[in-house]
């Protein structure tokens, strides 16, 4: 059974004069002057509260949280001077550069693959000189400044974080990181509430000790790959594989808040309080746009691994829930033909199952309406309005042909059955036959997809090679043959749910905008040098380039469509959309492209002679536009794809498109080998 660890670090404290010696502060600015760190006064309050959460509510042992803190005496009696405070706590329980190093090393011996490690650091991060042993294109390190680093302690930079947590990755162990401090220097105004911020104020240029050089070698892994864009500049962490919590940007502040006569994090606040309120159903992104909206303009960041379960190691896949608007006898739905939305595509209100069908009789670009009865108006009233999509139409006239080879019999049944279960998800047109003269169908707007029977393993899915990426049956999926199922019906719907899957793929990867006047330019290439001829390695690093050459402001978005049937978008990481002034440039550096996490039933079964990758840029004049109901999972969770519970609610696209009635899609086709 897996375990879950903890190493939770705050310093209120610091240390600023050394107690065994005359000697004051050993460090010095270049310009002469002593380094100073004010003691802050929320630290020690973040991590008990988050103590209490990880017992309480995700059931940790006390054995296994490990608390490292540096907390003012209370109540603070007989003090003249408050720089000269020493913490309470005993020397081994200080949050020293050893001492957290040690903590890390204790974690690394003892967990396994498969169980969970949570570090959090609320405290000072300031930007410090680089050392020898720096990332090349580092000038300075941001690092997160330990007790005693105005003596002659060590801080950890961030490129070193980046190593202890990649020892835990490379075993297997899950990590979660979370950082309530920043580290852009400066002075900044109060604001109300606030005790103060977690970055120094006039914070100039360090001198290195000897003893910040110790025991460090170059590594050139510290100088990673990045997936977005930004990374490179939170905290020199590459989170890929792990997930990265951060209390703000990396040119904004982490404030302290004063709550009901106490003083803690702004982000470690507002973050528990939503985990509180939120209970389990919660990824690391739906907290995210909680925090975004709850704490400006401080304005947090979650990076990695961001759409699985808080804690866990699985992502949620539901049908995205949709918030319309009732206008008379019509219900007006923030969904259109850009979305996949044609005239026939169904909805059902939220949490009514099959009752009261909302079928579209009307599409445009960005909308889509319908007539509802007194009835459907009731089932809204009961959820807000929220209806969620039921049942696909693709485009008019468009077809869904099944061909079925020899190895299916009796045919007739399993074709009834086959076709039972598409017509639940699927409102188009659906052919299921033997012919194959439809296997070489030129009807664009038709899908043809032809099933073979396997006896050394199983089942296999062939369509056309323009949707699939190559020519071959469709990998990775695994469907046993069918004298493995127990009856028809099981065997009809371990085959329907991945041809809904390649159907509803296969309808957004030909979504097509109307003829549009917006101008922009978009350019990848790859980082680093490398020669521009595909395939090109795997985990080769590339850069995306978005030019606004329109006379407005533009907004995109990208996605990444995958050779496992699976659409996520990339950039921004929340539902958001970028801006792009016009004339203006836009950066996404060091995005590349790796394996997929598979369960252990797909094993090699990725195609992996060589991989067609798409980047997708979607673009619109207006602020606002979620692109969220275009996702959809890699082909072999098809299965695990739900309807939403109340708690995903919160999740729902709202109409904020009033007004957008252009857009534009942009594709480039990336060959990388395996």
């Amino acid at each position: 059974m897996s375990k879950q660890y903890a190493l939770l670090v705050g310093i209120d404290c610091y240390l600023q004069v050394n107690c065994n010696a005359s000697s004051k502060k050993i460090r010095k600015f270049e310009n002469g002057e002593e380094v100073f760190l004010p003691n802050l006064k929320g630290c020690l309050h973040d991590v008990k509260t988050i103590e209490t959460l990880l017992l309480k509510q995700y059931n940790m042992s006390p054995d296994d949280i490990t608390v490292l803190s540096s907390s003012l005496p209370n109540p603070l009696v007989d003090v003249v001077d408050l720089d000269l405070v020493q913490p309470v706590e005993p020397s081994t329980c200080l949050p020293t550069f050893d001492n957290i190093k040690k903590a890390f090393e204790s974690v690394c011996d003892k967990a396994t693959s498969g169980d969970l490690f949570f570090f959090h650091f609320s405290g000072h991060g300031a930007r410090l000189p680089r050392v020898p042993a720096s990332p090349p294109t580092h000038i300075t390190d941001p690092s997160l400044l330990t007790v005693d680093y105005c003596l002659q302690g060590r801080a950890v930079r961030g490129w070193e974080l980046n190593r202890w947590l990649k020892h835990l990755n490379t075993k297997g162990v899950r990590v979660v990181v979370s950082l309530d401090s920043c580290y852009s220097g400066g002075a900044w105004p109060s604001g109300t509430n606030v005790a103060g911020y977690r970055t120094p104020e006039k914070w100039g240029s360090v001198i290195n000790l000897p003893t910040d050089e110790d025991d460090i070698v170059p590594d050139s892994s510290d100088q990673p790959e990045y997936r977005y864009g930004d990374l490179k500049k939170s905290w020199s962490l590459n989170p890929e594989n792990f997930t990265l919590m951060t209390a703000c940007g990396v040119d904004q502040k982490a404030a302290e808040l004063y709550r009901n006569d106490k003083v803690g994090g702004h982000f470690t606040h507002a973050l528990l309080d939503y985990l509180e309120k939120n209970k389990y159903h919660v990824t690391y992104r739906m907290a995210l746009e909680h925090l975004q909206q709850e704490l400006q303009p401080q304005r947090p960041e979650i990076h990695g691994r961001d759409r699985i379960l808080f804690f866990g190691n699985s992502e949620p896949f539901m049908a995205t829930p949709v918030k319309v608007r009732v206008e008379g006898e019509r219900l007006r739905i923030p969904a259109g033909r850009a979305h996949g939305v044609h005239r026939g595509s169904e909805f059902v209100p939220f949490g009514s199952s099959a009752h009261g069908t909302i079928t579209v009789d009307t599409t445009e670009e960005f909308t889509s309406s319908s007539l509802i009865s007194s009835e459907t108006r009731k089932l809204l009233l009961r959820h807000n309005d929220t209806i969620v999509p039921s049942r696909w139409c693709f485009a008019e006239e468009s077809v869904l042909r099944v061909i079925l080879d020899q190895g299916f019999e009796p045919a007739g049944a399993f074709a009834v059955s086959l076709l039972k279960e598409l017509a639940s998800h699927i409102a188009s047109a659906i052919q299921i036959t033997r012919d194959q003269e439809f296997a070489n169908a030129k009807a664009s707007k038709d899908m043809v997809f032809t099933l073979q029977v396997r006896r050394w393993d199983g089942v296999r899915i062939r369509g056309p090679e323009s949707l699939v990426g190559y020519n071959g049956p469709v990998q990775p999926l695994k469907i046993r043959c069918p004298d493995e199922y127990s009856t028809v019906e099981e065997l009809a719907a371990a085959v329907a749910t991945p041809l809904v899957h390649l159907s509803r793929f296969s309808h957004t990867l030909q979504l097509t905008s109307a003829s549009s006047s917006l101008s922009y330019e978009v350019s990848i290439s790859p980082a680093n040098g490398t020669p521009k001829m595909p395939p090109y390695p795997r985990g080769q690093s590339f850069t995306y380039y978005f030019k606004n050459t329109d006379m407005q402001k533009l907004f995109f978005v990208i996605f990444s469509i995958g050779p496992e049937f699976g659409i996520k978008q990339f950039w921004p990481i929340t539902d958001k959309q970028q801006e792009v002034a016009p004339g203006q440039r836009v950066p996404v550096r060091g995005f590349h492209f790796s394996l997929p996490d598979a369960p252990p039933q797909i094993g090699g079964l990725h195609h992996c002679t060589s991989r067609r990758e798409i980047i997708r840029t979607l673009v619109t004049t207006r602020e606002g536009v979620s692109w969220k109901m275009l996702e959809m999972p890699n082909i072999w969770d098809a299965h695990r794809l739900k309807m939403p519970r109340i708690s995903d609610l919160r999740e729902a696209v709202f109409d904020v498109s009033q007004g957008c009635d252009e857009w534009s899609v942009s594709d480039n086709y990336i060959v990388v080998d395996c």
